[in-house]
């Protein structure tokens, strides 16, 4: 009778097929074309799916196989075996990951919550962070966040929680029927996750692609297989050779064919195509290991590829980030050395910490909880770690980007504020509050619209410290409120987050309050900044016909007192100053536009928007119209600094420093509101003296 390390060690042998890692270094291989080309292979993101197959079949094989123990050594001895397998390569290139980043890109402290990601990670949680944040994977911000691509991980990770207890329950069945009645119940399971994944992909996307439940079909096809193989298995082997041959090849070509489709939205038609494919040349793969197709993808370099497809998987992504960071991914030199160092970074990482803890599975089936007491503590030293780091921000960063210096706050007052944070209806509603026992002037700050309307939070601070009042900052990005003209990113759920905010403010607002409507209103020029808003030069005929209530509201407010505060367009950049101010990024080619463009270009993009603001003040009582483009550009040349300031973060939104510069302004044009029923525009001498 075999020992349980000699059963273990039988049933590990058994599921290192040599055809499947060929499987894994395809995918492997079209996962990293993918993100460092992805016009080569558009659906190369179909790689993950086939890993959630191979997965779920060997995993499950390799359980299946195993003589059943008690429930507690199963459970106890499967999850030390992962714990040697994934958890130290993954812990130390986070560390090193965050490091990294650290030192060459300290905004992705605020681009998204990093730090989140990465301490999810260490737990097998990052794509639940992800979901949370936002932070969508076909996203072009994805590209600049070195942890998006553990989301799998936890994916994985989250499945094998319930996995070995279910092949357990199965191995204990001696029945046939015991069996049969579990298999129906994972095909119930993992339709329902494929029709959840189907509900939800349009109207919870990033739940749909992230979440275990409407991942776990991908994994169940794989489970599914492997349970089901004394029943399969006879039956292909009575199929004729070359007719399995031809089913691999067969299987291959759908493969690489689904990877050569367009991406986005299709990626739930590319992983059904791709995780049927895997599932298909996994199973005669396992069959028959004489094919000639078999051969192919049981070939050395294939099988070389595949062991070390973890670590290359890894590895490539936070390599590729840092590239993107500094010198950039464009040319031939910049992707074959990000190649290259993928490679050395994954060959070290397979040499040094993956291999040799591959080495002691034995110590996962003798002393499984010696095993798992090491991984928590690991998991624990690592967390602290980044946490560690993270705090050391700025301390460590070799950019003068640093975003505590950029994003500090408003400047001191001897009032205090309270702040706090909501989600509303897609966007955000921050709050700030004096703790001043001091009453001020009774009337309250409203700030409404996009991402810009949250890059003046330091303003709003400001004044209700200052004022000693309340402030609140509605918003949601690309939401412009409102949108005075056109804007070709504008969608229905853009206008139902206007919809909703006019009636919480129509409950709220009352005379003497301040509504203030900052924007993204001309067209964005910096390259990577997300999806540039490409804003045609036209009236607002558009915004007045599709924003019919937007105006009314605006108009009731006026008449009832409110003081409207529309922001005329700030000047944008070509370049970011975050990804091109420093040594290691200036000859990154997204910089190639520089930080400075010419106030007269800026002057004619935003004519027309200037004409519409000019015709709504027009039209209604209550208006001032805040110009910053003196303020930030006082001369020919609107640039990211002015003297010692730094007033721009990335291509258009303003920076704490800007805002303060910009306080006094927006203070005097509130003054010049109150003084005259009916406010004109505030011209830019006025301004000018505030400075």
């Amino acid at each position: 009778m075999l020992s349980t390390n000699q059963a273990a060690q039988t049933a590990d042998r058994a599921t290192r097929i040599p055809a499947i890692e060929g499987l894994r270094a395809i995918a492997v291989l079209a996962v990293i074309v993918y993100h460092l080309r992805p016009a080569l292979l558009p659906g190369g993101y179909a790689g993950v799916d086939i890993f959630f197959v191979i997965s779920g079949f060997v995993v499950t094989g390799a359980l299946a196989r195993r003589p059943p123990d008690r429930l507690a050594h199963a459970l106890g001895a499967f999850y030390a075996r992962r714990i040697l397998r994934l958890l130290p390569a993954l812990l130390v290139m986070l560390v090193t990951a965050v490091l990294a980043s650290l030192l060459f890109a300290p905004m992705i402290t605020i681009l998204t919550d990093s730090r989140a990601v990465a301490l999810g990670a260490t737990v097998g949680g990052a794509n639940i962070v992800l979901a949370r944040t936002g932070l969508g994977y076909f996203g072009a911000s994805a590209d600049l966040h070195p942890f998006v691509h553990t989301w799998s991980l936890g994916v994985e990770e989250q499945f094998y929680l319930v996995c070995p207890i279910l092949i357990w329950l199965w191995a204990r069945g001696g029945r046939d029927v015991d069996r049969r009645r579990i298999v129906l119940a994972l095909i119930g399971v993992t339709a329902t996750s494929l029709a959840a994944c189907f509900l939800l992909r349009l109207s919870a996307p990033k739940a749909a692609f992230y979440l275990m439940p409407t991942r776990f079909w991908e994994l169940g096809f794989g489970v599914i297989l492997a349970l089901t193989s004394d029943h399969w298995q006879p039956r292909l082997a009575a199929v004729r050779p070359a007719a399995r041959s031809a089913l691999i090849l067969f299987g291959t070509a759908c493969l690489l064919a689904v990877m050569l489709l367009p991406g986005g939205e299709g990626w739930l038609r590319s992983g059904i195509v791709a995780g049927v494919s895997a599932a298909v040349i996994a199973a005669i793969a396992s069959a028959d290991a004489g094919l000639s197709s078999n051969r192919i993808l049981g070939s050395a370099a294939a099988v070389w590829i595949g062991e070390r497809s973890y670590s290359l998987y890894l590895w490539h992504w936070p390599v590729f980030v840092l590239f993107r960071w500094t010198i950039g991914l464009e040319g031939v030199a910049a992707p074959l050395l990000s190649l290259a160092l993928t490679l050395v970074t994954g060959m070290l990482s397979y040499t040094v910490v993956e291999r040799p803890f591959r080495r002691i599975r034995h110590v996962a089936a003798e002393t499984p909880g010696r095993v798992i007491a090491a991984g928590l503590t690991a998991i624990l030293f690592s967390a602290g770690t980044i946490l560690l780091l993270f705090s050391q921000a700025s301390a460590l960063t070799l950019s003068r980007m640093d975003p505590a210096k950029l994003y500090g706050g408003p400047s001191p007052s001897r009032c205090a504020v309270r702040r706090d944070e909501q989600s509303f209806h897609g966007g955000a509603v921050r709050t700030v509050s004096p703790l001043c026992s001091e009453e001020g002037l009774g009337v309250r700050l409203f700030v409404v619209g996009d991402s810009h309307a949250r890059s003046y939070l330091s303003l709003a601070e400001q004044y209700s410290a200052r004022k000693r009042v309340a402030a609140a900052i509605y918003d949601r990005s690309g939401c412009s409120f409102p949108p005075v003209i056109w804007d070709a990113r504008d969608t229905t759920r853009c206008r139902q987050f206007r919809k909703n905010v006019a009636q919480e403010l129509d409950r709220t607002l009352r005379r003497g309050d301040i509504l203030f409507m900052p924007g993204l209103r001309i067209r964005r020029l910096a390259r990577g900044q997300g999806q540039a808003a490409q804003i045609p030069i036209r009236p607002g005929s558009a915004f007045r016909k599709n924003e019919t209530e937007i105006l009314v509201f605006l108009r009731r407010m006026a008449n009832r007192g409110v003081i409207l505060v529309f922001e005329a367009p700030k000047p944008v950049l070509p370049s970011i100053p975050y990804r091109c101010s420093d040594w290691f990024n200036r000859s990154n080619p997204i910089c190639r536009g520089g930080l400075e463009i010419d106030r007269a270009a800026i002057e004619r993009m935003r004519a027309p928007v200037i004409d519409e603001m000019q015709r709504l003040a027009g039209a209604m009582p209550n208006v001032v119209l805040f110009d910053p483009l003196p303020i930030l550009c006082p001369g020919i040349r609107c640039g990211a600094r002015l003297g010692e300031r730094t007033l721009y973060g990335d291509g258009d939104h303003v920076t704490d420093e800007a805002n303060q510069l910009l306080y006094p302004a927006f203070v005097r044009a509130i003054e010049g509101a109150r003084s005259r029923p009916k406010a004109n525009w505030v011209s830019q001498a006025d301004q000018g003296q505030t400075r």
